[in-house]
């Protein structure tokens, strides 16, 4: 695994936590963000894992549904993070819309990231209470991203 990997899940999944289960979140139970309503099995089996072997599990998950799908593996730093964030929490496919729409800009990219997320809050009511937690998120990427690799 790259540099550029370890570091963006050890960010991610420091934004994610350990375990969540949010009275009205559609993603259900997760365990370092690995959804129980798309990974039934793995939250299961993760659920009775140690802490650590959990996070082996999210990692390699991470790695084959979100980094190399969203093409992290191809960017350098601080883009593989911010995409690699975006496919984590809106999906991989919005992820590679938001990159080619920002043309590769970081700071295009989040202020895009950050409009999606005002525009869900405003179409979805039943979400609007979520955009605090979502824009927290962001800046909280947006420091990390500023800072070198190492």
């Amino acid at each position: 695994m790259s540099e550029e990997f370890n570091k963006s899940f050890s960010v991610v999944v420091g934004e994610e936590g350990y375990e969540s289960n949010l009275k009205g979140d559609p993603g259900g139970m997760t365990i370092f963000g690995i959804s129980g309503k798309y990974y039934p099995d793995l939250v299961r089996r993760m659920a009775s894992m140690s802490r650590e072997d959990a996070l082996t599990a999210a990692k390699n998950q991470y790695e084959k549904d979100y980094w190399m799908p969203a093409g992290c593996d191809k960017l350098s730093w601080p883009m593989c993070l911010l995409v690699f964030d975006t496919a984590v929490n809106m999906g991989e496919e919005t992820a590679r819309h938001l990159l080619a729409e920002s043309r590769g800009d970081c700071n295009s990219f989040m202020g895009i990231r950050r409009l999606r997320y005002e525009t869900i809050a405003k179409s979805m009511p039943e979400e609007a209470r979520f955009l605090p937690g979502w824009l927290n998120r962001l800046s909280n990427i947006e420091k990390v991203a500023r800072e070198p690799l190492t």
